[in-house]
C-alpha cells in the first residue's frame, strides 16, 4: 500500500462486532497524507480480498482522520453460500435475474448451510426441478461448479458425485410424417364433427321451442 518504505506507516485495523464490518485508518508515519488500497486497479485485481473483508471492487482511500469502512460484512467464506452447477445444456424455462436470459447455464444452485469441513448431502428426490431443453440431440455435456461470481470451485481433491438425469419424451408433432399427419387429420375431423353436432343440437332445440310457441298461440281461447 505504501509507495516507499521510508514512510513507515502504522495502520489501525478494527472490526465492529455489532455491524460485522472492518475499518482501516492511518495511525502514524512520515507525512501521512493518505493510503490507497487498489481493489479495482493494479496488476493483482483478480487476486484481491475485497469480498472477504466486505469491500466492493473499487479502490479505497483512508487517512489519519478519515477511515475506510467496508460496505458489507466480513465474509471469510468469500460469499460461497451456494454451489452453482452450470452446463452447456441450458433450459429454455430458466431465466436468471442477473443476466436476464437463459445464458448463464444454471442447472442447479445447491445451498451451503453447514459448518466448515462438513460433508454436504443434497438431492431433489422429492420434487426435482426439470429443465426443458431446446436441443433435439445431445453430443457433449459440459459441467462446471462455480461460486456466485462464476469462479471455479476448487475441491482440493475432495471426491464428489454428481448425477444428471435426462428424460426423453417423444413429441409426434415435432416431425411431420404420414402417420402423425393422418392422426392429426383424424383428430381435426373428430373435433369438427363434435362441434357440428353441438351446433345442430342447438338449432333443433331452437326449432322445437319455436314450434311449441306456435302451438300455444293456435290453442282456442
Amino acid at each position: 500500500m505504501e509507495t516507499a518504505s521510508t514512510f513507515s506507516f502504522v495502520y489501525d485495523i478494527t472490526f465492529d462486532n455489532s455491524t460485522g464490518k472492518v475499518s482501516f485508518l492511518i495511525v502514524s508515519g512520515t507525512t501521512p497524507l493518505n493510503t490507497t488500497i487498489n481493489f479495482s486497479t493494479g496488476s493483482n485485481t483478480n487476486k484481491n480480498i475485497h469480498n472477504i473483508i466486505g469491500f466492493s471492487n473499487t479502490d479505497i482511500v483512508f487517512t489519519t482522520s478519515s477511515s475506510a469502512t467496508s460496505d458489507r460484512i466480513v465474509d471469510m467464506a468469500d460469499g460461497l453460500d451456494g454451489l452453482h452447477i452450470k452446463s452447456n445444456l441450458v433450459g429454455v424455462n430458466v431465466i436468471t435475474t442477473e443476466i436476464g436470459d437463459s445464458g448463464s447455464g444454471e442447472l442447479l444452485v445447491i445451498p451451503i448451510s453447514l459448518e466448515p469441513y462438513s460433508i454436504l448431502y443434497y438431492n431433489e428426490f422429492g420434487n426435482p426441478f426439470k429443465h426443458k431443453l431446446a436441443q433435439s440431440s445431445i453430443k457433449q455435456i459440459e459441467i462446471k461448479i462455480t461460486d456466485s461470481n462464476d469462479n471455479i470451485v476448487d475441491f482440493n481433491g475432495l471426491p464428489y458425485t454428481f448425477i444428471l438425469e435426462a428424460e426423453f419424451i417423444f413429441n409426434p408433432a415435432s416431425t411431420l410424417t404420414i402417420m402423425n399427419k393422418n392422426i392429426d387429420s383424424e383428430i381435426a375431423l373428430k373435433n369438427r364433427l363434435t362441434m357440428n353436432k353441438g351446433l345442430a343440437n342447438k338449432i333443433i332445440k331452437k326449432i322445437n321451442n319455436n314450434n311449441n310457441i306456435d302451438e300455444g298461440n293456435r290453442k282456442p281461447k
